[in-house]
Order: C-alpha cells, then sequence, then structure tokens
C-alpha cells in the first residue's frame, strides 16, 4: 500500500510541467512570470483598443456627446487590457513591461478622469495613442 501511494506520488511530480517546475528554482517569490500566449493576447487587445481610440479621436465629432462616451468606452477597454498583462507591484520577465506598464497605468487613469470632466479634455487620451511608439517604435516609415 505505501508503495502504491509513494508511486503515485512520484507519478504525479513527473507529470507537472517542467518549466513550472524550473521556474519554481529559478524566479523569486514576487517575480510573476507572463505566459506568452497571454501577454500577446493581452497585447493585441491593447493594439486594438488604442486603434479604435486613435480613430474616435481623429473623427470630426458630430455629437460631442457621443465622442465622449465613445472614448470613455475605449479608455475602460485598455484599462481592461493592461491588467490583464501584469500584476502590479511585481516583477516580470519583461524589463520594458517593468519600467514602463505603471506609468502607462496612470496615464489611461488620468486620461478616463480627463474624458468624464464637463467639457472634457481629450489631450492626455491622445498621448495614449503616441506612448506605445515608446516601447514598440513607429510603425510607420
Amino acid at each position: 500500500m505505501r508503495q502504491s501511494l509513494l508511486l503515485l506520488v512520484l507519478a504525479l511530480i513527473a507529470c507537472r510541467d517542467p518549466g513550472e517546475r524550473l521556474r519554481e528554482h529559478t524566479y523569486p517569490p514576487s517575480f510573476e512570470y507572463i505566459e506568452q500566449s497571454r501577454l500577446q493576447s493581452s497585447m493585441w487587445a491593447l493594439a486594438w483598443e488604442v486603434q479604435s481610440l486613435d480613430r474616435t479621436l481623429r473623427q470630426p465629432a458630430g455629437d460631442p456627446a457621443e465622442q465622449q462616451r465613445l472614448v470613455a468606452e475605449i479608455l475602460m477597454r485598455v484599462d481592461g487590457a493592461v491588467g490583464g498583462i501584469a500584476t502590479p507591484g511585481r516583477v516580470t520577465q519583461h524589463p520594458l513591461l517593468n519600467r514602463n506598464l505603471p506609468r502607462f497605468r496612470e496615464q489611461v487613469r488620468r486620461a478616463r478622469a480627463d474624458v468624464a470632466r464637463t467639457p472634457p479634455n481629450y489631450f492626455t487620451a491622445t498621448t495614449i495613442v503616441g506612448s506605445c511608439s515608446a516601447c514598440h517604435g513607429s510603425a510607420e516609415s
């Protein structure tokens, strides 16, 4: 009976993800390993929303209240996408994220507050569009 139990425990340990086992020993406890698929899906969502924000801010405002509502919704989704990238206060395996993500999150928070004002102020929202190029460079040549 004891041998069966020992064999079962060893089998369960052996079936774990080897990368996960390695990270247990190579990364400190406060380190957050962001799976590539999670990072990519959050970054794609963020890129989509920032592109939507850019289009919405560039369109002439036929109805200012509608534009304010649209920009506020987009910024809320941007905030959600940023939240899916990393946990605040934790170090990740991506140095650029560690350095720039807290500042970007604060910028999104300010933009949301500025857009909620009467009348809305879109300046901070426009800087979000440009801030992506700080890490990723410009797509235009």
